[in-house]
C-alpha cells in the first residue's frame, strides 16, 4: 500500500524550493552591486579624473549652431558647375562632306565664300595658279573665306575643315564667267484690276557685257506691315511662260505693234483688293557671280478695290450712297443704301433672281456729312467724312469717286452697233447687261441692283 503525501511540506515542497533559490539569487545580486561599485571607485581614481576633465572641456567648448544648412546654394553651385553635355554620336556613323554648288568667276576677281559653320583651316586643291586665298577669317567671321582669281582658266576645289565635316566649294575660273548682272532698265505696272501686272524691260548692258540672262527675281513687300521685309515671290523666266501659284510670265505684245515687245509680263494674282504692295526686281544670269545682280528701285502698287461707293444724296437724318461691287463671275452690281453717322456704308441685300445674299459692305463707316461746303477753288459742294478699315479719316465730295468700277459699268452698258473689220450692215450683237435680278434690300438697302458685264482685260 503506497504512502500518501500529507502535511504542508509534502504538499508545497517544490514551491518552497523555488522560493529559497530566488532569495539566494537576489541576495547575490545585491551583494555584487554594492561591493563591485565601491571597489571600482576605490580601485581606479585615475579614470574618475579623466571623466571630470572631459566634462570640463565640453563645458568650455562653444555651442554648435542649430541653423538649417543652405541647401539652395549648394544645389545652385552644382547646377552651374556642371559641364554642358556632349553630343552623343554613333562612333560607327561618319558625317558626309558638304558639297556646295559650283561657282563661276572671271579673271582677276575677288569673291567671298561662306560655309554653313565656322571653319578652322582652308586649302585649295586642283589646278595651281587659278585662285588663291586672300583672307580667312573675313573680319571676325570664321564662316567666310575671301579668295582671288588670276588671269588663267581652270578649275579648283576649296576645302574648308569644319568641326565635324569638310566643306568643298568647286570653283571654275573662265574668261566669260563672273560677269555682273545689271538690273532691268524698267519695271512698270500693267493694267489689270484684280491683280498686279509687272512689265519688266531687259537692260541692254547685259547683252553688251555678254551676260546670259536666264530670268528675273521678283521680291514683294506688303505695306500692311510698315516694318516688313521684302520676300521673293517668284523667279520668272526671261521671255518664257512661267506658271506657279503666284503668277505667270508671258511675252508682252504692244497693241498694234508689228513685232513682239521685248518686255516680260508677270501677273501677280496672289494679292488682295485695296492692299498696297511694293515690288523690286533683279536680273539672274547663268555666267554671273553672284548669279543675281542689284535690285531695281521699289515700285509701289495699290490694287484697285472690288467695291466702291459714291455719295449721291441725303435727307435731314441720313446720307444716300450708291455702292458698286464686283462679284464672282465678273458681275458688277450696284445698290443704294441710306446710312446714318456711325453706321457702316453698304449692307447685305437678297438677290430676287437667285435668292443669294449679296454683301455690299464697303469697309467704311460714315463719321459726318456737311452741306454747302465752300471749296478752295470755285463753287460749293456737299461732302462726307468717313473712316476706313484702318481707322483713318477721309473726305469724299458728292458725286466724286476714284474707282474704275463705275467707268467699267457704264462702258458695259453702252451698245456697240458694229464690229470693226466686218462688212457694213452686219450689226454687232447686243452686249448683255448681266443684270442679276432686282435685289430687295433687307435693312437699309433700297432700290434696284443694276448689273454690268465682265471686266475688259
Amino acid at each position: 500500500m503506497p504512502i500518501a503525501k500529507r502535511g504542508f511540506l509534502f504538499t508545497h515542497f517544490e514551491k518552497l524550493l523555488c522560493g529559497v533559490a530566488a532569495l539566494l539569487v537576489l541576495a547575490a545580486i545585491v551583494y555584487t552591486a554594492l561591493h563591485g561599485s565601491s571597489g571600482a571607485v576605490a580601485a581606479s581614481p585615475e579614470k574618475l579624473g579623466e571623466k571630470l576633465r572631459e566634462i570640463a572641456q565640453k563645458l568650455q567648448a562653444p555651442a554648435r549652431s542649430l541653423r538649417t544648412p543652405d541647401y539652395l546654394a549648394a544645389i545652385t553651385d552644382r547646377l552651374h558647375g556642371a559641364g554642358v553635355p556632349r553630343f552623343l554620336r554613333d562612333p560607327m556613323s561618319f558625317p558626309l562632306d558638304q558639297r556646295y554648288p559650283s561657282i563661276r568667276v572671271g579673271f582677276d576677281k575677288e569673291f567671298t565664300l561662306e560655309a554653313r559653320e565656322p571653319v578652322k583651316s582652308v586649302a585649295v586643291q586642283g589646278s595651281t595658279g587659278v585662285i588663291e586665298i586672300a583672307a580667312h577669317p573675313v573680319g571676325d567671321d570664321y564662316k567666310k573665306i575671301r579668295l582671288r582669281s588670276y588671269s588663267k582658266e581652270g578649275q579648283a576645289l576649296v576645302v574648308a575643315e569644319g568641326a565635324t565635316v569638310k566643306h568643298e566649294f568647286p570653283v571654275v575660273v573662265s574668261k566669260e564667267a563672273g560677269k555682273t548682272a545689271h538690273p532691268p532698265s524698267e519695271v512698270a505696272q500693267g493694267g489689270r484690276q484684280d491683280a498686279v501686272t509687272l512689265l519688266i524691260r531687259p537692260n541692254p548692258a547685259n547683252q553688251n557685257d555678254g551676260v546670259l540672262v536666264v530670268g528675273y527675281q521678283v521680291w514683294r513687300r506688303d505695306w500692311v506691315d510698315p516694318l516688313g521685309e521684302y520676300q521673293m515671290v517668284k523667279e520668272v523666266g526671261a521671255g518664257e511662260a512661267g506658271g506657279g501659284p503666284v503668277g505667270a510670265a508671258v511675252p508682252a505684245f504692244a497693241p498694234g505693234a508689228a513685232a513682239a515687245d521685248t518686255r516680260t509680263r508677270w501677273v501677280d494674282s496672289d494679292v488682295l483688293p485695296g492692299r498696297t504692295y511694293s515690288y523690286k526686281v533683279r536680273t539672274v544670269g547663268s555666267n554671273s557671280y553672284p548669279a543675281a545682280g542689284e535690285f531695281t528701285e521699289p515700285l509701289r502698287v495699290t490694287v484697285s478695290p472690288n467695291v466702291d461707293f459714291q455719295f449721291s444724296s441725303f435727307n435731314p437724318t441720313q446720307v444716300g450712297f450708291d455702292v458698286i461691287k464686283e462679284f464672282s463671275g465678273s458681275r458688277i452690281l450696284k445698290n443704294k443704301f441710306w446710312v446714318s453717322p456711325g453706321q457702316e456704308i453698304g449692307g447685305r441685300v437678297k438677290d430676287a433672281g437667285t435668292n443669294e445674299m449679296l454683301d455690299f459692305g464697303a469697309g467704311a463707316v460714315l463719321v459726318d456729312y456737311h452741306r454747302n461746303v465752300l471749296l478752295r477753288g470755285a463753287g460749293v459742294s456737299d461732302r462726307v467724312i468717313y473712316a476706313d478699315a484702318a481707322g483713318d479719316l477721309h473726305i469724299r465730295m458728292r458725286g466724286k469717286t476714284d474707282s474704275e468700277l463705275w467707268a467699267m459699268l457704264e462702258k458695259a452698258r453702252q451698245p456697240v452697233t458694229g464690229i470693226p473689220g466686218l462688212p457694213a450692215g452686219i450689226p454687232r450683237p447686243a452686249v448683255p447687261t448681266g443684270r442679276a435680278g432686282a435685289p430687295t434690300g433687307a435693312g437699309q438697302g433700297r432700290g434696284m441692283a443694276t448689273g454690268g458685264g465682265g471686266r475688259r482685260r
